[in-house]
């Protein structure tokens, strides 16, 4: 909701720009779009403070490879019920915050801040999620965004999200909206993943200081799609890779994918798109089980799209604090996941493009 209102803001101001700076007749076709934020990298430095709390520093760098705008940096820090606040009080860290917004609460007590030239807008979305402005264009970095909490760390899912209005009167997008099918969007541009961050009780990271990666228990639910009938984000989740887009160096020939299907899934509906190469054979897709799947590259960009249904019931067998207006397709919830993975070309220039895929 808050990228369409955004979006409708800036809306006209695009249009006239466009109309000023470019002829129509010049435009792209915005179905050709493929903004590229997926070089960006986001690492995190976790350190005690004298009260004994947790102090998490993320920084972002945006290299020059980067095709679009980085406009959010957005951390889960929600929970599946209240949890103790164990005496902490944000207000002792005081900041320049938006505010905490949640709806119900459900999440773990941070604290939140960053140096003005990293962010001056940021809070507690109403979904439990932190939110910063960065507005970082390609080249740029932001340092220093921070969250201090009593709670240790462990995986928690990130996003990278775009600006659909870098560059826009280069596109011609006159006769169509987010609703058009195969233009790309906000969804289709952002990128999400797993770094470290304040855990929900039960699940921090080992003791042994181990962490991101497919070996220390994080599971990645995979991509976030607003816009589509995806109502359950956990029916596919993976251990590696822990990231939904990134690049890979020229010569690598496949993906490992370790998938973790839920026990509720429909194995008749799962799909996998392309389907060249009968991708679809690679897997077998069972409730409550596992497996790891290689799946071929080419050269270039490689999309993958993983979809499943969940099984149906009747109505008298479904929760009955759920019912089908809030399910996906027929009344029946779906996930789907995509994986957009480039792999250098000889052309490349040496390391153009890679990025931790934390």
């Amino acid at each position: 909701m808050t990228q369409r209102i955004i979006h409708a803001l800036w809306l006209p101001i695009g249009l006239l720009l466009g109309a000023s700076v470019i002829n129509a007749a010049e435009r792209k076709d915005p179905r050709l779009r493929d903004d590229d934020i997926s070089p960006t990298t986001i690492s995190v430095d976790v350190t005690r403070n004298a009260h004994g709390h947790y102090a998490y520093t993320y920084d972002l760098l945006m290299p020059e490879s980067n095709t679009g705008q980085v406009n959010g940096f957005v951390l889960a820090i929600g929970c599946t019920e209240a949890v103790d606040a164990r005496g902490f009080d944000p207000s002792d860290y005081p900041s320049d915050s938006k505010g905490n917004f949640s709806r119900d609460g459900w999440h773990v007590p941070v604290a939140i801040d960053a140096p003005k030239d990293a962010s001056r807008d940021f809070a507690i979305s109403e979904t439990n999620w932190v939110h910063w402005g960065v507005y970082a264009r390609p080249g740029a970095s932001r340092l220093g965004l921070q969250l201090i909490s009593p709670y240790p760390p462990g995986p928690r899912e990130y996003r990278l999200v775009p600006s659909i209005n870098y560059n826009w009167n280069e596109w011609d997008y006159s006769d169509v909206d987010e609703e058009t099918p195969d233009v790309p969007w906000i969804d289709d541009m952002t990128v999400a993943g797993i770094t470290a961050g304040p855990a929900c009780p039960g699940e921090e990271y080992p003791d042994d200081g181990g962490g991101n990666g497919p070996g220390d228990g994080s599971r990645f639910a995979g991509s976030p799609f607003s816009s589509q009938h995806e109502l359950r984000n956990d029916l596919l989740t993976y251990s590696a890779p822990l990231r939904d887009q990134f690049h890979v160096p020229a010569g690598t020939r496949e993906l490992e994918l370790i998938i973790h299907y839920h026990e509720a899934i429909d194995p008749r509906t799962f799909r996998v798109t392309p389907m060249q190469g009968q991708a679809r054979r690679l897997f077998n897709p069972q409730p409550g089980s596992s497996e790891t799947v290689r799946i071929p590259l080419q050269p270039g960009k490689n999309r993958i799209e993983l979809q499943v249904q969940e099984a149906f019931l009747p109505p008298g067998q479904r929760d009955s604090s759920e019912t089908a207006s809030n399910r996906g397709r027929g009344g029946v919830a779906m996930d789907r996941d995509v994986f957009v993975i480039r792999v250098g070309t000889a052309e490349s220039a040496p390391g153009r493009g890679l990025g931790r895929t934390e």
